[in-house]
């Protein structure tokens, strides 16, 4: 049997093994319906005396039985199970601890679980790096009553175009005055403009993917270590074969 293995190592081998006995039960299963192959006979001609004509004996070889082939699929789906098995009660005993700048940020963190954070870490990513960042080209402050990033109030104005007669003579006592329209640009009011976001600055959103750096590291770490935990071999396929195949 060998020392028993480090769950890592069961991990590294269970694909193959259920890839390559997958094929094998697949074959298994075709082999079982060519009911030819488990069929036989013999029959052997007794003439009734010497007169009668003769007859060579005939015989067909059984190719196959259920017995053989159940000791073949047996020791296929017993490997899997034991394999599988292994791991998956490995995986109960594979703890360790995720762990940033000396803290334990998680403990006793079961390898499953790891697996799972690693991918979340993978997802979070993705939408920390997508989040909008302040506008630099303005001054922000924050405004905790109504948790936005504010600018300074900045003042504009707003005008409107009036058209109005213009004298170009004025008028005498000989001759009229004369006069064009011209448009001219009358203020109308003032605009109190104060931008307001709620994207992050772009410190924040470099500290939020540095710490995300750090606790995907810790996770792997994490993760790795578990799966260097020594685990039992688990037998099961024979007990499970013992118990289906206890007839005749």
């Amino acid at each position: 049997m060998g020392k028993d293995p480090r769950l890592c190592e069961v991990i590294a081998i269970e694909k193959g093994v259920k890839s390559r006995r997958h094929k094998e039960l697949t074959e298994y299963y075709r082999t079982a319906g060519k009911v030819d192959q488990f069929s036989g006979f013999s029959r052997v001609w007794e003439p009734r005396d010497e007169d009668s004509d003769f007859y060579p004996d005939e015989s067909k070889k059984v190719i196959l039985t259920t017995n053989d082939l159940l000791r073949d699929v047996r020791t296929n789906v017993s490997e899997v199970m034991d394999i599988t098995a292994t791991k998956d009660w490995g995986n109960v005993l594979a703890l360790a601890d995720v762990v940033v700048d000396g803290e334990a940020v998680l403990s006793d963190v079961p390898v499953t679980y790891l697996l799972f954070l690693e991918k979340q870490c993978t997802e979070m990513r993705a939408v920390i790096t997508a989040l909008p960042i302040l506008d630099d080209t303005y001054d922000w402050t924050w405004n905790a009553t109504k948790a936005l990033y504010e600018t300074a109030e900045q003042l504009s104005t707003k005008t409107k175009k009036i058209t109005k007669p213009v004298h170009i003579f004025q008028p005498t006592e000989h001759q009229p005055g004369q006069y064009e329209m011209v448009q001219e640009d009358v203020v109308q009011g003032t605009w109190h403009v104060t931008k307001q976001s709620g994207a992050m600055t772009k410190e924040k959103k470099r500290q939020m993917l540095a710490r995300l750096d750090k606790l995907e590291a810790a996770v792997k770490t994490a993760r790795e270590e578990a799966n260097t935990t020594a685990v039992k071999r688990k037998n099961v396929g024979e007990r499970i074969f013992d118990y289906l195949l206890g007839g005749k």
